[in-house]
């Protein structure tokens, strides 16, 4: 077993500026608790580089997976980053408190490739997220395909990026604060919000590692041995706005309806005419 976090210590670099256990501590209340609370001493067979700020923790995890510094399962969890991106490529607003990560993935087997993993995978992940984040019933949905939900406001958000048949999965999760309009897209249909836990603070690390340990319990257990009906019904039934009326963003604005995703992750949704049709990618907006 080795130390969990490994603080990337008196270093800053294009990417990354690196932070030491005192500036950690002074960055915020909720990582000042999670040292005095001996997150530093934990050990893991898992390890989370944490920098002060970089240019995005995705960019950090692709350069050190190029170099071999990080292997599959490792992350790199940053407290700040300046080019966070999201879905189609949007920028995430990342002040100090959040959760800002990248995890590692094993690589596609060609089992998973021809059980159709490559295009249910990120909205697989998106369930995990939300399921992990819901134990105590805090009414989380998944705003399809990859934005989380509480309450109908958006507290988290994830992106997958395949490089070489490598695989990182970028994780933003709102549990200290949140954009106010003014600081998202002016199109951006869902106000974002933060993460509401009845019973005590949310910690980053420690949310991020139980976050980690519950995606490797769940592909290492589940994901081949899940049915397409299982994978259907355990999906759609996290669905934020199923069964309401919702058009396709940068459309026509023609009225649809969400009835559920398909074996392949794709969106169900129905037509006035009450024809089924399937969509892979797009942004969902609600009829007000």
């Amino acid at each position: 077993m080795q130390k969990e976090i490994v603080l990337l210590e008196d270093t800053k670099t294009d990417l990354y500026e690196g932070i030491d256990k005192t500036s950690l501590m002074e960055s915020h209340d909720l990582w000042k608790k999670e040292v005095l609370e001996g997150a530093l001493e934990r050990e893991s067979l898992q390890q989370v580089f944490i920098c002060k700020s970089c240019s995005s923790s995705m960019d950090v995890a692709w350069n050190f997976l190029s170099k071999g510094s990080c292997k599959e399962w490792d992350s790199v969890l940053t407290l700040e980053q300046k080019s966070g991106r999201g879905q189609l490529r949007r920028q995430w607003v990342s002040p100090v408190g959040n959760i800002y990560a990248s995890l590692v993935l094993p690589s596609f087997t060609e089992e998973q490739k021809k059980a159709g993993w490559q295009d249910k995978f990120s909205v697989f992940v998106a369930w995990v997220i939300a399921d992990y984040l819901d134990a105590d019933e805090k009414n989380i949905k998944i705003k399809w395909p990859n934005d989380i939900l509480q309450n109908g406001y958006k507290v988290a958000g994830i992106l997958l990026e395949e490089r070489e048949n490598k695989l990182v999965l970028g994780i933003g999760i709102n549990v200290a604060s949140a954009p106010v309009r003014g600081e998202m897209r002016e199109e951006a249909q869902v106000p974002a919000g933060t993460l509401e836990n009845k019973n005590e603070s949310l910690l980053p690390f420690s949310v991020w590692s139980g976050l980690v340990k519950k995606l490797k319990k769940v592909y290492e257990n589940r994901l081949l041995s899940l049915k397409d009906e299982e994978f259907v019904s355990v999906v759609s039934n996290r669905l934020a706005y199923r069964g309401h009326k919702v058009y396709l963003e940068n459309s026509s604005r023609e009225v649809y309806e969400i009835l559920r995703v398909d074996s392949r992750g794709r969106l169900v949704l129905l037509k006035e005419d009450k024809t089924e049709f399937r969509i892979n990618s797009g942004s969902i907006c609600v009829y007000k």
